[in-house]
């Protein structure tokens, strides 16, 4: 394949030059470890296998392998970094270090091939569609920033039915969705045919489901993914989702910001905290994350409380859910007056509301965050070994710090700089100058929008 690829030019049709194929077998011999070696050697032979196909291949098939080499390639130039293989004292291999993009990049391989041969020669525009799934297999945060992509489609199709699928923990929040239909989280609880399946992650539960259940239409984040990493990086999590459903919608259509619903039992419930509390002006503090090297030290949250306290006159209310309660109260231990705590006593729905009528917001990145955001309430997030790029607080009056460090992204488990992560880089002094500012913008927001005599 090498040689067949160097007397024909010094690159593939895609831009894979040789120098990164040769690099890549290359770079495996300094490790001992002979199954690894076979599998990278047999994956850069695949590409350049596919890279002459392409050559070859004039017909239906050629936009298939483009996309495909291009996205393995992609994979290529990631793994061939010094993230990929991590050596300590003497020569390991650490194989949980392995780039954390590398699993998601051949699903989406996959996924574009899936939706390549259940849309071909059709025309989304054209069709009418009655039935319609939705599957978001993440975690709450992405389905905060998934939620307009709901309404967007039923606006496209008011006639249409509009199922979810998801996880439970997201199902509280998606449930308020007045556009949704059903919201589910297990795959049997899945009725009839759909006719337009919408996969916004690309997991292989999804995968398994368009394969044994083709629609007649399929549209997937793969592709888009790819056309953005061609176009030098990711837009925000927001925009990605609109731009996979962009292909069936009007012209005129532009991209919203996403809005967290909440029921009037929530409103009901945020309020009764309130009163029973006697809160007037409350920051809210998400001290705490899903894995640790997310969460910033609760002494620098219990000296922030102290400072909203002092500075800005708010009363604190810590959040979280059950899980959270003991490490919210050793924070709280910290702190020389009354504070409070919502963890595992709101739902997702009744946090909401309560953040709408909040003064403040901060936190780790989690979804408190992303839902406080969007719920219109200043926020300022703290971030570590997550992506702050396409997943920072998407709001006006929000803001967020990131230390990004030359190992960032990781998988958010292992840390090559356990004595000194890069979240806990964030000095109480930098996030003290960041709610100042945020305070400041939010007046002078405050009294743009005023009437000109109460200016």
């Amino acid at each position: 394949c090498r040689l067949s690829l160097v007397q024909s030019s010094k690159t593939t049709p895609l831009g894979l030059s040789i120098q990164t194929v040769n690099r890549f077998g290359e770079s495996l011999t300094s490790t001992k470890n002979w199954s690894v070696s076979f599998i990278k050697d047999s994956i850069s032979a695949l590409i350049c296998s596919f890279s002459i196909i392409l050559i070859i291949e004039k017909g239906t098939f050629g936009p298939l392998f483009a996309n495909l080499c291009a996205n393995i390639s992609i994979f290529l130039d990631n793994c061939i970094s010094s993230q990929f293989l991590l050596f300590y004292d003497s020569v390991y291999l650490q194989p949980q270090m392995m780039h954390p993009g590398f699993p998601d990049k051949i699903r989406y391989s996959f996924s574009m091939l899936i939706s390549l041969f259940i849309n071909r020669r059709k025309n989304p525009t054209t069709m009418d569609f009655t039935n319609i799934l939705f599957i978001r297999m993440d975690e709450i945060g992405d389905m905060c920033y998934s939620m307009h992509v709901f309404k967007l489609i039923k606006e496209r199709y008011p006639q249409a039915k509009l199922t979810l699928w998801c996880k439970p923990p997201a199902a509280g929040l998606a449930k308020n969705s007045p556009y949704l239909n059903y919201v589910f989280t297990k795959k049997e609880e899945l009725k009839g045919k759909y006719d337009l399946i919408i996969d916004l992650r690309g997991l292989n539960q999804g995968l398994k489901y368009a394969i044994s259940h083709p629609p007649k239409y399929r549209l997937e984040r793969g592709k888009v993914r790819l056309q953005n990493k061609l176009k030098g990086s990711q837009p925000h999590e927001l925009v990605t989702n609109y731009e996979i459903i962009k292909p069936i919608l009007n012209a005129e259509v532009q991209l919203e910001i996403p809005k967290i619903d909440s029921l009037p039992a929530d409103f009901k419930n945020a309020n009764e905290f309130i009163a029973l509390h006697k809160l007037e002006k409350y920051a809210l503090i998400h001290a705490t994350a899903k894995r640790e090297l997310k969460q910033w030290s609760g002494e620098k949250f219990a000296q922030i409380a102290k400072f909203l306290k002092e500075k800005y006159a708010l009363d604190i209310v810590f959040c979280g859910d059950k899980s959270d309660c003991e490490k919210i109260e050793k924070i709280q231990a910290q702190i020389p007056f009354p504070t409070y705590s919502i963890a595992g006593v709101l739902s997702l729905g009744a946090f909401a509301a309560l953040a709408s009528k909040a003064s403040f917001f901060i936190g780790n990145d989690s979804s408190p965050l992303h839902i406080a955001t969007l719920s219109g309430v200043p926020s300022l997030g703290l971030f570590g070994p997550g992506q702050s790029d396409t997943f920072y607080p998407y709001g006006k009056q929000s803001s967020f710090l990131h230390h990004i460090l030359p190992c960032n992204p990781c998988d958010q488990i292992h840390c090559v700089h356990p004595d000194n992560p890069c979240i806990q880089r964030i000095l109480v002094e930098e996030v003290i100058k960041k709610i100042d500012e945020l305070f400041i913008s939010t007046l002078r927001q405050a009294q743009c929008n005023a009437p000109l005599d109460e200016r």
